[in-house]
């Protein structure tokens, strides 16, 4: 391996991530740094949040343990790219998961419904209205909420907060202005049920949402429902997620 060279390039978002294609051939934790927190910082030793666009130098380094001495130490430039939605699917096509999980869909597809064809599942795969990892979110919606697209994303996917005051509560991330970071415009709409068969959208401007600033350009909002219990039924919540414009 070179002791230079350059990465594919990552999108800016709030969420921590692995960088595709960096591992030990021991199998210990490559551990990294950066020349710019700013633009890249380093969680955990081995992962990075991608703060904002800008190009940093990764050194990458393992250490040594009871078995192997330390590796000779390696340097690579990573780019961080606006999350627009080329940037997206060309992030997908670079990981090292795409083509196995392509395959899965589309045989998935083939055997379940016999009138689609393996061109019309392979296009499928990376379009808005499907569910390309099968973790229960379209592409459109972990686009928007900046989730991993190619496996289960705990740290981003909504989850259900503790009742305040007998209401119920969700929390998910959002790009704060999608358009200016993205070049779409999303829109995040919480809807309100009692039976699971009517829902009303509810206003996030309201004094029952909290917004907090989570970097790359994103932010958590908590929304406590506008009512409380009905007998000992409470509101159910969900997040919606659609796109304005052309």
């Amino acid at each position: 391996m070179k002791n230079e060279g350059s990465l594919a390039p990552v999108l800016a978002n709030s969420r921590t991530k692995f960088i595709p294609g960096v591992y030990a051939s021991n199998g210990n934790r490559v551990s990294l740094t950066s020349s710019d927190s700013s633009i890249v910082e380093i969680y955990g030793q081995n992962k990075i949040i991608a703060h904002r666009t800008g190009v940093v130098t990764l050194n990458l380094n393992v250490p040594e343990d009871d078995n192997f001495v330390a590796a000779l130490p390696r340097t690579r430039t990573l780019e961080v790219v606006k999350p627009t939605k080329a940037a997206w699917l060309e992030n997908r096509r670079n990981d090292t998961r795409y083509t196995r999980l392509k395959e899965r869909f589309v045989n998935n597809r083939l055997s379940s419904h016999s009138s689609v064809t393996t061109e019309q599942a392979e296009y499928e795969f990376d379009s808005d209205n499907f569910d390309s990892d099968g973790d229960g979110y379209s592409n459109l919606f972990e686009r928007a909420t900046g989730m991993d697209s190619l496996g289960f994303d705990s740290q981003n996917a909504p989850h259900f907060l503790n009742p305040e005051n007998g209401k119920s509560g969700i929390s998910f991330t959002r790009f704060t202005n999608s358009f200016s970071s993205t070049g779409e415009s999303f829109q995040y709409m919480i809807e309100e049920s009692f039976d699971l068969r009517s829902w009303r959208t509810v206003s996030l401007s309201s004094e029952n949402s909290k917004v907090i600033p989570i970097g790359g350009g994103m932010e958590r909002v908590s929304y406590f429902a506008e009512e409380s219990a009905h007998g000992d039924t409470q509101p159910f919540l969900r997040l919606k997620i659609g796109l304005s414009g052309p």
